[in-house]
Formats: structure tokens, sequence, C-alpha cells
């Protein structure tokens, strides 16, 4: 998570959310006060496992090589 300090400058921070709610976590994406990367989905549903290997699969197909490197999908959010 980045944060604006005194004097607009710039700083990360990492952390948990503990129990402040989802809509509290896109009202402050929504204000620019972080962004949210959702690490390794494709372990926690099945469905987001699926999306990376055709992600893979369409690749080996236009690239002619089918390797399947270790990967995992994630999905950052933000509001621009």
């Amino acid at each position: 998570m980045i944060h604006t300090g005194a004097g607009d400058e710039r700083y990360w921070k990492e952390g948990e959310f503990g129990d402040r709610s989802g809509e509290a976590m896109f009202d402050a994406i929504e204000a620019g006060r972080l962004w949210l990367n959702l690490r390794r989905t494709d372990t926690v549903d099945p469905r987001y496992r699926a999306v990376l290997e055709h992600i893979f699969c369409e690749i080996a197909a236009q690239t002619g090589r089918d390797e399947h490197p270790t990967a995992s999908l994630g999905i950052l959010i933000f509001i621009a």
C-alpha cells in the first residue's frame, strides 16, 4: 500500500486490513490511497487456475512451445 505523507512524499507500507470491511477497502482504493494485490488466486479458486492454464495453452499455440512454467495468477485492483 502506498501512502502520501507530509509534503506529498510517497511511501510503501504492507499490511492487513484487519476488521475493515470490503467496502472500506474499495473506498480507500477509489480515494487513491492504496491498491490491492491479490496474489496466488489460482490456489484459492479452481476457476482462476483454469484461466491460468488457458492462458498458457494459448501461448503454446502461438509459439509452438508446450512448456508450462511454474506460475501463479494475481489480480491487481486500483482505480486510475
